[in-house]
């Protein structure tokens, strides 16, 4: 899941240092451009709380580390039905109204989740992954991105390709 992470420009700061915290352990997620006050987190976790510090142009913090946000994300949407075909697998799902839809590909239930698709006509409410290349089991999941804002995965859907 990415979260775009957007901090408060701060006076003589050249960037930003950005921590995700998750049950009270903090990892740096990264530093802003110089001038720019946004980080994407490709690591995003539900739950998590970001804060930041400012950072002057010869790497000194110019702030001390502001307070965490909470980043709340929007209820997961749900795989309606997953069917296979012989070197394909066809997903469909309930209209977000305004979202876009993201599909996610993995051959394990928990891990290795790959981006697939990027479905930007929110009036789609389906998608076939044609890209299968051999027999196995493959596990989907979606997010729906409205306005910038990304929604949790959608618990995974499993697809048996014969």
């Amino acid at each position: 899941m990415v979260v775009n992470v957007t901090v408060e420009a701060v006076k003589d700061a050249a960037s930003y240092d950005v921590y995700r915290v998750v049950k009270g352990k903090a990892t740096k997620v990264g530093t802003t451009a110089a001038g720019k006050t946004t980080v994407k987190d490709k690591k995003a976790v539900k739950g998590a709380s970001y804060y930041a510090v400012a950072v002057s142009k010869d790497g000194k913090a110019v702030s001390k580390a502001g307070a965490a946000v909470a980043v709340k994300l929007a209820k997961a949407p749900k795989i309606q039905k997953a069917t296979a075909g012989s070197k394909n697998a066809k997903l469909s799902w309930k209209k977000v109204k305004g979202a876009k839809v993201v599909v996610y590909r993995s051959t394990k239930k928990n891990s290795g989740y790959k981006r697939i698709k990027k479905i930007n006509n929110n009036k789609t409410v389906s998608y076939q992954d044609k890209k299968i290349r051999k027999k196995g089991n493959y596990y989907y999941k979606i997010v729906t991105v409205k306005k910038g804002n990304a929604s949790a995965m959608s618990t995974a859907k499993k697809v048996k390709v014969k």
